[in-house]
């Protein structure tokens, strides 16, 4: 077939099932200053019908020249879209991403702020995790195609979903879901998120309604990403305690009531509860938030006092304290009788050799990874005792 001459202004596409049928893809009405776009779609057309790997660099400096134009369409399939809002087009063909065929991860997916059915199904067909930082919209037909994808489905910037679509996502059958750019989430919708079974990331939302927390709680699998939360009501943290997945990531949220604590206590997750936004406890949070029998992780408090230690000690689960600097000697001893398996302690930095003797008393493993002078001082008591790990 012969190919496009630049005065007809045609860029075509060989279609990816066929090596023989061919369709317009993007006609350029002409304009003061097209030549060299028009040049850029040639040299484009040409690699895609003799088969060529068309480089990532060859598009941004197609898209370069085509930032500001003026006075010039695109017409793709029938839409005719001014050339000056280039960031809504998709390429239709995905042989515009590099190598596409030899990467499991597509990072090159980020140009994308919209995809075409084709798109996903070449996408879902070739690739392994799908990451889409840009993607600004999610249509029912485009999520029931990536629903088949097994592996990571990742979409950052999609704010808003229809009920259809939330319908398909939640036949997903790969084990992360992300949906970090969402703001807000139906109840309809909620409810048939309860029904997927793998990781369910949806840290933009800020807030929830109580059929929507309780729907939510209802799904199994290995976590819920909730840490856009600045604030919870007494209400919605009830709702959370029953959260089936094993793994409940709260770390907006930098303080909570004793009546949150409380009730967050009771979360039945085998794994964690990631509250790592809090930077202080009180003695009455400390002691509710200590009756959570799994991961409790607080890694962003810096220091407490010696009644919290002794309320925290009381934990039975893993103690996550990354963030503590230093402890007193007191501190030290209640943290000593922690009757959890492990204690993070791996920030900690000033603590005198009592504390240290009293801390080589804890039963079960203390992680000093970044605190090798702490961690000698430790077992040099502990040998002394004849405890040693």
């Amino acid at each position: 077939m012969k190919e496009p001459s630049l005065e007809e202004n045609i860029f075509q596409e060989t279609k990816s099932s066929s090596e023989k049928g061919k369709k317009e893809l993007a006609e350029i009405s002409p304009s003061e200053g097209s030549n060299e776009i028009i040049k850029k779609f040639a040299f484009l057309n040409k690699a895609i019908n003799h088969d060529e790997v068309v480089r990532v660099e060859d598009m941004e400096n197609l898209e370069n020249s085509l930032q500001g134009a003026k006075g010039m369409e695109v017409d793709i399939g029938g839409l005719r879209l001014s050339v000056g809002v280039w960031e809504r087009l998709s390429i239709e063909n995905p042989k515009f991403i590099e190598s596409v065929r030899e990467k499991s991860r597509i990072d090159g997916l980020d140009g994308f702020t919209f995809i075409t059915p084709e798109i996903a199904r070449y996408l879902l067909k070739n690739c392994r995790e799908l990451y889409f930082g840009n993607l600004e919209e999610l249509t029912p037909e485009i999520a029931e195609i990536l629903s088949e994808c097994t592996h990571t489905l990742s979409f950052d910037k999609v704010a808003t979903i229809s009920d259809e679509t939330a319908k398909y996502l939640s036949r997903y059958k790969g084990e992360y879901l992300y949906l970090g750019g969402l703001v807000v989430l139906s109840d309809a919708s909620a409810e048939f998120f309860s029904k997927y079974s793998g990781s369910l990331s949806l840290r933009g939302l800020t807030k929830l309604s109580k059929f929507a927390a309780d729907r939510l709680s209802e799904g199994e699998g290995f976590s819920l990403n909730l840490s856009g939360f600045t604030e919870i009501s007494e209400e919605l943290a009830e709702s959370l305690s029953r959260c089936r997945r094993d793994s409940l990531d709260l770390n907006g949220l930098s303080s909570i009531s004793e009546k949150v604590a409380e009730h967050l206590s009771r979360y039945q997750g085998k794994y964690i509860l990631e509250l790592n936004g809090l930077k202080d406890l009180s003695d009455e949070v400390a002691e509710q938030i200590a009756k959570y029998n799994g991961y409790l992780d607080l890694r962003d408090i810096t220091s407490i006092s010696d009644s919290v230690a002794q309320h925290l000690s009381a934990h039975k689960g893993r103690l996550g304290l990354h963030g503590l600097k230093s402890l007193t000697d007191i501190a030290a001893y209640h943290l000593s009788k922690h009757e959890g398996a492990e204690l993070d302690l791996d920030e900690i930095r000033g603590i005198s050799e009592k504390a240290a003797e009293f801390l080589s008393h804890h039963k079960g493993n203390i992680d000093l990874q970044r605190a090798p002078q702490v961690e000698g001082l430790i077992e040099k008591y502990k040998r002394q005792h004849g405890k040693t790990n």
